[in-house]
Order: C-alpha cells, then structure tokens, then sequence
C-alpha cells in the first residue's frame, strides 16, 4: 500500500509538472510536445481517477465493495485511459 501511494504521489507530480510547463510555455507548444502533454495527461488522469479506487481495494483486503456500476466505471477509466495512452504512444512513433 505504500509503495501504491508513493508511485502514484510521484505520477501526480511528475506529469502535473509535465502539464504545467507545456501549458506556461509558449515554445514548448511543439506537436511532439502536445504529445507528450498528452501522455501526461492519460498518466495523470489514471493516478487521479483509478488509483484511489485500487489504494481502497488493497486496503480492504482485495474485495470489491463498491458495487457493479463504480466496478464498470473503474473498469471503463482504466481501459479508455490506458487505450488513449497506448494510441498516444503509437502517434509519437510515427511522428518522430
């Protein structure tokens, strides 16, 4: 569980100030760069959005208590958001 808190404290802040100096900076504004921010954002977005959920899971002993529609939403924001990441990936490929 700490090593949960402490990965997600760490993508919070790292892709938080990934976001940030895109957005402050107008030179950074690049296509690669909006890429990028892209991915941070996906990233950021996991930790903020599904990694509580996991922390809850693991802390209640690996038993889902939150019933069948957070089960689905958490399953929908984990898929669409490491799908997004995926495809982001796959666009920086091609675009460098």
């Amino acid at each position: 569980i700490t090593a949960m808190l402490l990965i997600m404290l760490a993508t919070v802040l790292g892709n938080a100030a990934v976001c940030w100096m895109v957005i402050s900076n107008p030179k950074l504004r690049t296509v690669s760069n909006q890429l990028v921010f892209n991915l941070a954002l996906c990233d950021l977005l996991t930790a903020v959005v599904n990694g509580p959920i996991t922390v809850v899971v693991l802390v209640s002993e690996k038993r889902w208590n939150m019933g069948d529609a957070m089960c689905a939403i958490n399953g929908f924001t984990t898929t669409m958001f490491g799908l997004a990441s995926v495809l982001t990936l796959a666009v920086i490929s091609l675009n460098r």
